[in-house]
């Protein structure tokens, strides 16, 4: 075995080391990591793990074996540098090692230093680093040639050295995939890009811009889309007939699907990113996923489940984003026709349910149903009796006699309204009105008005709630708590909290705002240091909370209206007519009158003029 303070190869029973004299570990007993995953207490000992690209870790493993070991913070060393293990300095020549050392740190925490983003130049560019573990002083290079011919392998720890590879090689790499997933997936649902084309009208065509007002796409479309993720939809009028041909495009105006030659002619955004072009359902790469011998369709834009068909039979059904068939209904010649429509959901809710209308071919006989929309579990069977979705699982049913409103949880009707009484979504409550109760979505149980009282607003997702106060004022007014903690004190009237998938965005980037309302004025306030970064001091009302831009309409002590447009990121504001429509986006903001509409960019400054 090799001394771990002079490098110098030793027999394998030797208890020290010969050159240095150094105490040697010689047995697994001594060693920090056991082959059954356990970990003693020492300071030393996975060996090295050589040398490989940051890039090419991951692929080395993620051994289930190893989970245990995983679990126990496991002290090592990363060492980075080019493909050689690092040497002595010798002189004072500059080196090829560009990565610095990472240091001692446990492996649970390997992830955070891999993806400091000072590292992200070299990782980018497939740097080769080596991994050194073991105690917290790097390995040193042997410096004798002594007894190099009587070196032996020593299998066992051949084995050892594979396994610590595997290990550490998979945490690192998947403590960086994991967090880069993470913030993907909030980028990838809230769609928020700053460098998506912005769609515009010039001379009666539209086209696309960048965020600088340049012009990427020319202006030569009947019809388009927003982008969604890397493509949009556009239309142009055939030039031999009156048929409109519609076409999805990337973001260079290349065409990736044309319908000019097909039987269908849908093309319909869905989810977040997917799209039904020709009867068919793509991914957000534009990968079909759903099977040919079917046909897709969507009722509304953003449905988070489709209908389907099959052209030669009478199957029908309902179909996720995925393209996986979550139920089916078997027609017959009368009902051959579905349409679906998931319930919008707000907060914590655990499932989510689909309202399914079954026709005939002219629609003019119907029966309705509710299912769960991921396992097509029938909840509600199908009546004559119209259903409503009322959104947040609660759905109207009009009867012959009383409309009835039913909440739905747990694949289970958890109430049932009487005498036309209606259900309603209040804020982390179903409302039974007529009664002072309301079912708690978070477990299904029924409170009093009372109880509810005491947190007039929950907001689970956000953590938020509000309690009612008053400060001797004739206004009841309202704290602001989060964990059971005062962030506003008895202040304000009111709290708007922004959309989710843009709050869900602000968390990622750390910050967590709040909208506090009261005598006509509104303050934006950090819940982090519980200050006002924005406030309006007169009469105001808000508009928008779901981008960077908050716009709204402000009335000032002259009595003059005018609408105010606040960048909560670069802090910067646009004042323009009242009379003016107003349009945010996530890295951009129209102004729309008198038929010209303008652009403008994070920092207020007037980008593009276009056409309304």
């Amino acid at each position: 075995m090799n001394c771990s303070k002079c490098g110098t190869y030793n027999e394998p029973n030797s208890k020290v080391c010969f050159k240095c004299g150094n105490e040697l570990l010689n047995s697994y007993e001594n060693q920090n990591i056991e082959l059954n995953g356990g970990v003693n207490q020492s300071s030393t000992t996975i060996p090295n793990l050589g040398s490989n690209t940051v890039n090419n870790l991951g692929n080395q493993i993620n051994n289930p074996n190893m989970k245990e070991l995983i679990n126990n913070n496991q002290t090592i060393n990363l060492v980075a540098g080019n493909t050689n293990p690092p040497q002595p300095e010798t002189s004072n020549e500059t080196t090829n090692s560009t990565i610095p050392n990472l240091g001692s740190n446990t492996v649970n925490n390997l992830g955070n230093q891999i993806n400091n983003p000072n590292m992200k130049e070299p990782i980018n560019n497939n740097q080769t680093i080596n991994l050194v573990a073991g105690n917290t002083n790097p390995p040193q290079p042997e410096t004798s040639n002594t007894n190099l011919k009587n070196k032996k392998p020593n299998f066992k720890l051949l084995i050892f050295i594979l396994i610590g590879v595997l290990l550490i090689s998979g945490v690192v790499v998947g403590s960086k995939v994991f967090f880069k997933k993470s913030s993907d997936n909030v980028e990838n649902k809230v769609n928020f890009n700053e460098n998506e084309l912005i769609l515009a009208k010039q001379n009666n065509k539209y086209g696309y811009i960048n965020i600088k007002g340049e012009v990427v796409i020319d202006f030569k479309y009947d019809t388009a889309s927003e982008f969604k993720g890397k493509y949009a939809y556009v239309q142009s009028n055939s030039t031999n007939s009156s048929d409109k041909n519609y076409y999805i495009i990337d973001e260079r105006g290349n065409v990736k699907l044309s319908d000019e030659k097909s039987i269908y002619t849908n093309v319909k955004p869905v989810g977040n990113n997917e799209w039904i072009f020709d009867g068919k359902l793509y991914d957000s790469n534009l990968k079909q996923v759903s099977s040919n011998n079917l046909v897709v369709d969507a009722e509304n834009n953003g449905d988070n489940f489709l209908y389907w068909k099959k052209e030669k039979s009478n199957e029908i059904g309902v179909m996720n984003l995925n393209g996986k068939i979550t139920y089916t209904y078997k027609g017959d010649k009368k009902y051959n026709k579905l349409q679906v429509e998931d319930s919008t959901l707000q907060d914590d809710f655990k499932e989510q349910y689909c309202l399914v209308t079954i026709s005939d071919e002219n629609y003019t006989n119907s029966k309705y149903g509710i299912i769960n929309c991921n396992t097509g579990k029938i909840i509600y069977d199908y009546t004559t009796s119209i259903i409503e979705n009322k959104d947040n699982n609660v759905f109207e049913i009009h009867d012959n006699t009383n409309d009835n409103y039913v909440y739905i949880q747990n694949d289970k009707i958890l109430y049932k309204s009487k005498n036309n009484q209606e259900l309603d979504y209040y804020k982390g409550y179903i409302e039974i009105e007529d009664e002072n109760k309301y079912i708690d979505i978070s477990n299904g149980n029924i409170v009093s008005d009372d109880e509810v009282s005491e947190v007039a607003y929950r907001n689970k997702k956000q953590g938020y709630s509000l309690k009612q106060c008053s400060d001797g004022d004739v206004i009841l007014k309202s704290i602001l708590i989060k964990n059971k903690e005062e962030i506003v004190p008895c202040k304000w009237t009111s709290f708007e909290f922004f959309d989710s998938d843009f709050d869900e965005y602000l968390r990622s980037k750390g910050k967590e705002y709040v909208v506090a309302n009261g005598n006509g004025s509104f303050s934006i306030i950090d819940t982090k240091t519980k200050q006002s970064i924005y406030e309006v001091k007169n009469t105001s009302i808000l508009l928008t909370l779901d981008s960077p831009f908050i716009s709204y309409l402000s009335v000032s002590e002259t009595s003059k209206s005018v609408s105010e447009i606040y960048n909560l990121f670069t802090k910067k504001k646009l004042t323009v007519d009242s009379k003016a429509s107003i349009v945010t986006k996530f890295n951009y903001v129209t102004v729309s009158q008198d038929n010209k509409k303008k652009y403008y960019n994070s920092d207020m400054n007037l980008i593009f003029e276009g056409e309304i």
